[in-house]
């Protein structure tokens, strides 16, 4: 696979390709395995074609777009209420207490369990495995293997009509209306995520108007939503991929207890288990890959009893 071979007479199509796949993985074409690369195009390609009309009559395509109307981090809160989940409060420390691990939060709050699921974005289970003698040396350096991507995402009110069907691509982000034309949302990737603000803004005005003339923004950033994950201290960046060269390694598959899992996110001492998109076989870096993952290592601690 050459990215190089097939854009070398399509300049504008190698621009809006490494633009689209720095939002996709979060991180820039010089950071990204030529084998990954290739699977990443592969799989946005087929994204674009399931959404496609499947006919000149504009019939809609096979996969559909589910928006969540008070957005997903209120469907994950209400999930976790009454739950034995930590959610919203990082993990600062885990100790080893004889066969099983306590656990100290940022809140203050200290607990003990004999097994554990462990759901955190990777920067901090890099950061705990650093920190902490419960993680071994091997299983420090397969986290090496892998890195966080870097996205930023505004949305942006409208104040007019807008088609919720319009969909863009510039160099440095991708732009899109939610499914009722209220809002649009801007999302940049990889180096391109590193914003300021200020500057973006004069930059956005323009662009969006030529983008659609017909649609009236709301530029009052009061009533923007401005999230970039590498500034958030519960995620410290967005989504995974593996690391330059490191593809191979990354995707050593290893059975336990009936279970396919990547070998570096083998269970730690046979009963800490590691779950996350990181962590996910099918669908890594994304949000159903996280719960895929999680189910796997529902399914281990079910093995231990």
């Amino acid at each position: 696979f050459s990215f190089e071979r097939i854009c070398k007479d399509n300049a504008a199509f190698r621009v809006l390709t490494e633009a689209r796949t720095a939002c996709y993985e979060g991180g820039d074409l010089d950071k990204l395995s030529a084998p990954y690369l290739a699977d990443s195009l592969a799989q946005m390609s087929d994204a674009f074609l399931s959404m496609a009309p499947k006919n000149n009559k504009g019939s809609p395509g096979a996969r559909k777009v589910l928006e969540y109307e008070k957005g997903s981090i209120d469907l994950v809160e209400r999930l976790t209420q009454d739950k034995i989940i930590h959610y919203g409060h990082k993990l600062e420390k885990i100790t080893q207490l004889g066969k099983g691990y306590r656990l100290s939060f940022c809140n203050g709050v200290v607990q003990d369990y004999d097994d554990l699921i462990l759901a955190v974005p990777l920067p901090i289970l890099k950061k705990l495995a650093a920190e902490n003698d419960v993680f071994s040396d091997v299983f420090c350096s397969g986290l090496d293997s892998i890195e966080m991507g870097k996205n930023t995402k505004i949305l942006i009110p409208t104040m007019s009509e807008a088609d919720p069907s319009q969909f863009a691509l510039t160099e440095r982000y991708v732009c899109w209306f939610n499914n009722v034309g209220t809002s649009i949302t801007v999302y940049y990737g990889g180096n391109s995520a590193n914003i300021d603000l200020p500057e973006e803004l004069i930059l956005l005005k323009a662009e969006l108007a030529l983008l659609h003339p017909n649609v009236k923004f709301d530029w009052n950033q009061d009533n923007w939503v401005v999230k970039k994950w590498e500034d958030d201290p519960l995620t410290m960046g967005s989504y995974s991929h593996p690391a330059l060269g490191q593809y191979s390694r990354y995707n050593e598959i290893i059975e336990r207890s009936g279970q396919k899992i990547r070998k570096i996110f083998a269970p730690v001492n046979g009963n800490l288990f590691i779950v996350g998109e990181h962590a996910s076989i099918k669908h890594p870096a994304t949000m159903e890959g996280a719960v895929e993952s999680g189910v796997v290592g529902a399914r281990l601690v079910g093995s231990l009893f």
